[in-house]
């Protein structure tokens, strides 16, 4: 609780006549508590604290809290208007301004707050990150981005504090393990079985392919179609997949320049020429069917759509009293293309996969998004030549020669952006790993499931937030 001076304090900053009336409130009611029983004796140091009305400090806390992120609504709303400022200066002035209401908010009692003005505080934390994350994409934009520092860009685009050491031992090492596994596995698959080099038994043999004629790209959208459709039931055991979302697959537009084979659109961002009456897309680029193996399909379409990335964009909680949509699934990479790539793995750590090609699919997938990460590091620590880096990915990430030149080029462009899908991986299995040990015999995988995409993308700092505060109430049971 709050006591006078506390209080004193938050109406002088606030300064509205609104605080005032309810300060006035506020000692009318001390006045008119109950008489003292001077009969009993009390003791001097009781006798001299004022007895105040516990709803009353609750109301009078709760309102600081109203009048305060009303004017936040207030300058959120009307910020599409202001075009005085250059989008660089009017972030920094936002930025301020939050800042300057977090403090304000710090001084008032959480405890005694109605759930709608938390959930009201939650939100305006995700707005000042989602503001400072804008900042730093402005000066990306328009600076010397290979001069930026490597904590800060890992910081930014990993959302979370961790060094390049410690990416890159996770990474080198999950790249030794899942060789470990290939090789075991294509010793049981006879196309492949007894292959040495097993890059160039997967990309000539005819078998694992589909051809470019039209049939065979329609056979292509029609088995990705069918996997979306059954990925509810395959997946039943580990996570509750909402069926009412439906998304649509669709071959890329004719003469689209893009490198990407699979990308998702989601609702609110999907282009008018491809108006659509479902409410999500997911783009296949089949311009070159060699670029799509039948061994990565499985793995691909459960990363990018159900119940990967699309997911992600549809799951968070309707619920709620307060929308906390704040972050898009574009926004955050490493949360929405790292739980694809967690996804991935899921399913083959359950042995969801329809075939043992399914398996090693998602292998590759993982092993590729790791490589990218190392020489993404690499480069930019100017440890790799570019050339040392091209053979890395193309030995290590399953590419060729031209997969792991444009790589290099964007990582180049954007240095330390490609790190986001992994580190997502990796603190996914992280915080599996932690419920796991915390709730013991009583975790609930569906149920940690539900919890970690209930407030859909975020940046991992508020997802540990959320996931502590669940496990204390999970705990208490």
């Amino acid at each position: 609780m709050i006591n006078r001076q506390t209080a004193r304090s938050s109406i002088k900053r606030i300064g509205t006549p609104t605080i005032a009336g309810l300060t006035l409130a506020l000692i009318v009611s001390c006045a008119q508590q109950t008489p003292r029983d001077d009969s009993k004796p009390r003791d001097p140091l009781i006798q001299a604290a004022p007895s105040m009305n516990p709803q009353l400090i609750r109301d009078f806390e709760n309102k600081i809290v109203e009048a305060l992120l009303a004017r936040e609504a207030e300058a959120w709303h009307a910020q599409a208007s202001r075009t005085t400022l250059s989008k660089r200066e009017d972030l920094r002035i936002q930025i301020h301004r939050l800042e300057q209401l977090s403090e304000r908010l710090e001084d008032v009692n959480q405890a005694v707050l109605k759930e709608s003005n938390k959930l009201a505080i939650k939100r305006h934390k995700y707005r000042l990150s989602r503001l400072k994350h804008e900042l730093v994409e402005t000066r990306l934009a328009t600076t010397d981005k290979t001069g930026s520092r490597l904590t800060g860009l890992l910081s930014h685009y990993t959302t979370r504090d961790q060094t390049a050491e410690f990416l890159l031992e996770q990474a080198l090492g999950a790249i030794q393990k899942n060789n470990l596994e290939i090789r075991t596995l294509t010793m049981t698959l006879d196309d492949l079985a007894g292959e040495q080099n097993l890059y160039h038994a997967l990309t000539t043999n005819e078998a694992l392919y589909l051809g470019n004629s039209d049939a065979d790209k329609h056979l292509y959208l029609n088995l990705i179609s069918d996997l979306l459709g059954s990925a509810p039931s395959v997946f039943h055991k580990v996570l509750a997949v909402d069926t009412g979302t439906p998304i649509e697959v669709r071959a890329f537009p004719p003469s689209t320049d893009s490198e990407a084979q699979f990308v998702y659109v989601p609702a609110n961002l999907v282009p008018a020429n491809l108006s659509t009456k479902t409410p999500s897309i997911l783009q296949i680029n089949l311009e070159n069917m060699q670029k799509h193996p039948l061994y990565e399909v499985e793995a691909k379409t459960y990363m990018h759509g159900i119940p990967g990335i699309h997911l992600v964009s549809t799951s968070r909680s309707s619920d709620s009293p307060l929308d906390t949509a704040v972050f898009t699934a574009t926004d955050v990479p490493a949360y929405t293309l790292g739980w694809g790539l967690y996804i991935a793995s899921l399913a083959r750590e359950y042995d969801l996969y329809q075939s043992r090609y399914g398996e090693l699919g998602s292998l590759i997938l993982e092993n590729r998004y790791a490589a990218i990460l190392i020489v993404d590091l690499r480069l930019h620590q100017k440890t790799w030549t570019d050339q040392e880096a091209s053979h890395f990915l193309q030995k290590e990430g399953y590419m060729s020669l031209n997969e792991a030149n444009s790589i290099i080029d964007r990582s180049r462009l954007l240095p330390i952006s490609q790190t986001s899908a992994f580190a997502g991986l990796l603190a996914f299995k992280q915080f599996r790993k932690e419920a796991q040990q915390r709730l013991g015999s009583r975790f609930d995988l569906v149920r940690f499931h539900r919890q970690l995409l209930s407030t859909g993308p975020l940046p991992f700092e508020f997802v540990e937030q959320e996931l502590v505060a669940w496990l204390d109430k999970q705990a208490k049971k």
